[in-house]
Order: structure tokens, then sequence, then C-alpha cells
């Protein structure tokens, strides 16, 4: 279910003047702190609970908000949007914006904790959020939820578009020593 707190204004018109930030989380798992960050970028934001028993639903979703509209922000349950990051990614031109962020790995980490698509790359390749939500067979919106991050990267590299990573860093509050590592 997708709660809309503070949806986009109805304009009648397919685009929406500014970026849409969904927040995808499993209940008891959403941090206060990334919901007060998503909040004070002052962005129209959607919170989209997930349920923890299908693997596939945030493949589901991703596919779902792909091409909807407007620049896509996802911003995971667990991050901290950092100051004005939503604003520099509304004025960045690049086509796919991320924050990297620390996943207990020597190399710092990127894409859907915090990442912006324009729009116009969505509207170049309309079929990236059905193409990522499938699996290695093709299976529509079956790509488990621990792939999906590396699927996407995949197939922007495949399709030429790079990455551009924004400082700072961005922060993340998932702590991998604890038993609910496993669900995100």
């Amino acid at each position: 279910m997708t709660l809309l707190e503070h949806p986009p204004p109805d304009t009648g018109e397919s685009v929406h003047p500014e970026p849409f930030i969904l927040v995808p989380y499993i209940d008891g798992m959403l941090h206060n702190e990334t919901v007060e960050s998503v909040r004070a970028s002052g962005y129209p934001y959607a919170l989209h609970a997930l349920d923890p028993e299908d693997p596939y639903a945030y493949a589901a979703l991703f596919a779902d908000n792909w091409g909807r509209g407007s620049d896509l922000i996802i911003v995971e349950q667990d991050m901290i949007v950092p100051d004005h990051a939503v604003d520099e990614f509304e004025h960045c031109l690049e086509p796919w914006c991320s924050h990297t962020y620390d996943c207990d790995n020597e190399v710092p980490a990127y894409g859907l904790g915090i990442c912006r698509f324009r729009y116009s790359v969505q509207q170049m390749w309309p079929t990236l959020g059905e193409q990522a939500a499938r699996d290695h067979r093709g299976r529509a919106r079956r790509q488990h939820w621990t792939t999906l991050n590396e699927r996407i990267i995949s197939l922007m590299l495949h399709w030429g578009v790079k990455v551009h990573l924004h400082e700072p860093e961005a922060r993340h509050l998932h702590y991998y020593g604890t038993p609910d590592a496993a669900a995100g």
C-alpha cells in the first residue's frame, strides 16, 4: 500500500514539474530519520509498504513507477537524504544520479539507496522498469530485491548511462550485524 504523505500537485498534465520521491519500506524497518529527511526536502513523496513475504515486490514497485511522468527519486527505508540533495538532483543535468553510502564493504555502494532517474532517461528507455523487474530467465516481475540494484546498474551501463555521484556520502542506518540484515 502506498501512503501519499505529500503527493504531487494535480496539474492535469502528464509531466510534473517536480521530482517525485518514492520511499519503499518494510513495516517496522522504516526509520523516522529517513521520513524526516525526505519530508525536509520539501518535494512530493510517497511511502510505499512492501510485503515482506514477497521478495519481488520491490522490483514490481520500481517497474510500476518507471515512466510515471516526472523524475523518479528512490530513497530506501534506512537512508538519510543529505541536506539539499534533492535540490542538487533537480538542478543536475545528468540522467542518473546517486550518493554513495556505506554497506560495510571496502568500497561504498551507490544506486537504489538514494538515487534519481531523470524523466528524460525514462522516456529514452521506457521498458527499463519492466526489464529490471525480470529475472535472469526473463520471467516478468521476478527480480529478487537483493539483486534489483545490480540489475538496474547493469541495464543503465549497457545503454551507456553512467551514474553521476553527488557528495556528501549519504548516511545509511542499516546495521549489518543485526538479524534483520536479510530483509534489506
